[in-house]
């Protein structure tokens, strides 16, 4: 590739590049700048936290005209697979001072390792397709692949933010229920994670997936019952019990009654059930081993109110295999390898046969599906979801690098950080002592017994958070109707003594906040409300002061309405669970 700087014919310059006997002009080689302020002229539509990704950077003109329109808010990609065009742009001491901005990042090269790096510290569901890309078009040109690959993986984060969002919408007013009827199992008879830490240090534990490929290798674990700790989700005991396998401990993170229907006929059996706090409270009503429960950052305070004691939080992901594996970690076990941890569609398969409940072949035509590589190096589908695990595998493994982390699945995508072996390899190197981990378990794991007093003084805890949400409650009720006066005053400049409401708004939202533990409570019910209300509102590039305080006025009322219903729904809970516990 050879490139030359020439002078544009109005203004500026451009570069003209002689490409595998191709010439063409990477900017207007008429007048460039011109050229940049036409590729922005729609840039108001957009919000002000907007990640912006430049695909090719030439000299600079499309940064220099971007940053000189949004704000501090915005976060800008640049990415310019050219050194030495690269090279070339940083003798503009202009374009260097805006590329070593803070909110300005640079990639040189082919790199997407680092452009995923990137979107995964700036993205949050509140920026669900609020990435928009720019392209030099000569670019393509030359690097149409790596451009593809780019589109790819913006279109899979966004799929990836719309699972989450999409989850929230659907499981937000079930967590928050299950946390609070789980409430009564944590007073009555649930055992801290805390009593388990380390008590399995450098021991192998093996975590039991269903992916499609559980079948190679699942018989093998009927040989090392006393000599690896053997973890599963609630899909994959059926197919173990079948086969005379007892796992030592069951775990679960599925909010809804599917995890019951998968632990049905095997309820009475007394292997342990970790599980998070909000997780599907039938099954845990229902179940008659012992329960141990990881903590929730949003509901930490409550616990240690009720409990006088901190239970730890465990990472959860998305998946039981990622809270099967951060337990592990947490029990001290190493190596931590994994079985029927497919994380694609082998065989245009869900799960495995036998611990499949329903359809188990895969649509091919569905729009979801996401190529990735197997451990063979070979083309396999996935889907966002599936896709959004790996991830979280991937960075766990990175963490957490002191220990060994196994793939023994003999299928499926290849997961980084990983050694890839065969189950029976690993029996024969790592599980040839007995420590009979069910003997561990029951030792530090008990029974709870529970005094009348300290039921009654429980009872007292949760009926001043029920008293304390009256408070709020009728609190937000007065900052709604404040809040319609300053929509009012903002949309039609109806007078109103601005300072007076403003100041008012400001004590009463200070007094609402002091309610730590009560407003911890109200968040996953409120999330869904939360995203739209701030998909909504988001702050426009350029708007006016006026437009600001419309903005943010209506966003501020959405916001109390919703916190108002949401109270309504904590109380009605809340309500269930004290008349329970009494």
């Amino acid at each position: 590739m050879i490139i030359n700087l020439e002078k544009a014919k109005k203004r500026g310059h451009t570069l003209k590049v002689n490409y595998n006997g191709r010439e063409f002009y990477i900017h207007s080689k008429y007048d460039p700048i011109n050229e940049a302020i036409n590729t922005f002229k729609d840039i108001n539509k957009y919000n002000a936290d907007t990640i912006f990704v430049l695909f090719g950077g030439g000299l600079g003109y499309n940064l220099l005209q971007l940053y000189g329109i949004i704000t501090e808010k915005s976060n800008v990609i640049l990415i310019e697979p050219n050194k030495e065009i690269f090279s070339i742009a940083m003798q503009n001491s202009e374009y260097e001072n805006v590329i070593n901005k803070k909110n300005v990042q640079i990639i040189i090269g082919e790199n997407i390792a680092r452009f995923k790096y990137l979107l995964n510290n700036i993205l949050n569901e509140n920026q669900y397709r609020n990435i928009k890309m720019y392209k030099l078009n000569s670019y393509e040109n030359i690097y149409r692949s790596y451009f593809n690959e780019l589109e790819r993986v913006v279109k899979l984060y966004n799929d990836q933010l719309l699972f989450h969002i999409d989850t929230a919408n659907i499981l937000a007013d079930k967590i928050s229920e299950n946390a609070i009827m789980n409430i009564y199992h944590i007073v009555n008879k649930g055992n801290s994670i805390n009593k388990l830490k380390n008590v399995f240090k450098d021991k192998p534990a093996i975590i039991v997936s269903a992916g499609p490929s559980l079948e190679k290798n699942i018989d093998k674990l009927k040989y090392i019952q006393n000599k690896a700790l053997i973890i599963a989700g609630v899909r994959t005991l059926k197919p173990l019990l079948q086969r005379g396998i007892k796992p030592h401990i069951l775990c679960n993170i599925d909010p809804n009654d599917i995890a019951y229907t998968l632990v049905e006929k095997y309820i009475s059996n007394d292997i342990p059930l970790i599980t998070l706090i909000h997780s599907n409270n039938k099954l845990i009503n229902n179940y008659k081993g012992k329960v141990v429960f990881t903590n929730d950052k949003y509901y930490e305070d409550l616990i240690y109110k009720l409990e006088n004691e901190k239970y730890d939080i465990i990472e959860s992901g998305g998946s039981v295999a990622n809270y099967s594996t951060a337990i592990a970690n947490y029990l001290g076990c190493n190596p931590i390898v994994f079985i029927g941890q497919d994380l694609a569609y082998t065989d245009n398969k869900y799960h495995s046969d036998s611990a499949s409940i329903s359809e188990n072949k895969i649509d091919q035509n569905e729009k979801d599906l996401i190529k990735v590589k197997d451990i063979h190096g070979e083309d396999i589908l996935t889907s966002s979801s599936l896709y959004s695990f790996l991830c979280w595998f991937e960075e766990f493994i990175q963490k957490n690098n002191d220990k060994h982390f196994i793939n023994a699945t003999e299928g499926g995508v290849d997961i980084k950080g990983t050694n890839i072996m065969s189950l029976e390899d690993v029996i024969k190197r790592y599980c040839s002592c007995e420590f009979n981990p069910k003997n561990v378990i029951d030792s530090v794991v008990k029974y709870k017994y529970v005094s009348g007093d300290e039921i009654n003084n429980k009872i007292d805890v949760l009926n001043k958070i029920y008293d304390n949400l009256q408070i709020i409650k009728e609190c937000i009720n007065e900052n709604i109707n404040l809040s319609m006066k300053l929509v009012d005053y903002y949309n039609e400049n109806i007078d109103v003594d601005i300072n007076c409401v403003l100041n008012r708004m400001d004590e009463i939202d200070e007094l609402i906040e002091s309610y730590k533990v009560e407003n911890n409570l109200l968040v996953y019910c409120l999330q869904p409300s939360m995203i739209n209300i701030t998909l909504n509102y988001g702050e426009k590039i350029n708007e006016n002061e006026r437009e600001a305080s419309i903005r943010i006025s209506k966003r501020n009322l959405g916001m109390y309405k919703a916190r108002y219903e949401v109270i309504l729904k904590m109380e009605h809970y809340l309500k269930r669970l004290i008349d329970k516990i009494c």
